[in-house]
């Protein structure tokens, strides 16, 4: 320990819990937390120790998405990606305005513009790839839980 016998040991240990929260080290947060109340029966951060507990366990316990799954998905329905990690918005966005330009690139062909075709077909490349893309990295972000990460940072910081 930092301050093995000092005065500092019990929140040198405290600070210690959550930094190994904040390196996504949940379960090792875990046990410190169970050596902490071993250790401080009546410790001045036990509530809130108890709380952080509380939110990792539920944290852990927090279904995760598949980003093969939001890939293949959007590969076949744009958009798909983004409306499995929650994205709704975005996600509607993304497959109608694929849609549409898949319908303009259609229209182009039928019509033997292929200015217009060739046009389109660039501007589809790039929505498309940012449909495929954009949603395998939403279920990215969704595992990864900022808000949850987020809210460690301000609990640590407010102990100071």
């Amino acid at each position: 320990a930092v301050y093995s016998k000092g005065n500092y040991t019990e929140d040198a240990d405290y600070n210690v819990i959550y930094a190994h929260a904040l390196m996504r080290d949940l379960k090792g947060s875990l046990l410190k937390i169970k050596k902490y109340n071993e250790t401080y029966p009546e410790g001045k951060h036990k509530n809130e120790l108890q709380n952080l507990e509380e939110d990792i366990r539920e944290e852990m316990n927090r279904s995760k998405k598949s980003i093969a799954l939001a890939g293949i998905g959007s590969a076949i329905i744009p958009g798909f990606g983004h409306i499995y990690a929650g994205e709704y918005k975005l996600g509607i966005f993304s497959f109608i305005s694929n849609a549409t330009l898949l319908y303009l690139i259609y229209n182009a062909f039928i019509n033997k513009n292929y200015y217009q075709l060739i046009f389109f077909s660039l501007i589809e490349i790039s929505f498309y790839q940012y449909s495929l893309f954009g949603g395998m990295n939403s279920v990215h972000q969704y595992n990864q839980n900022k808000e949850f990460y987020d809210s460690l940072k301000v609990q640590l910081g407010t102990s100071f």
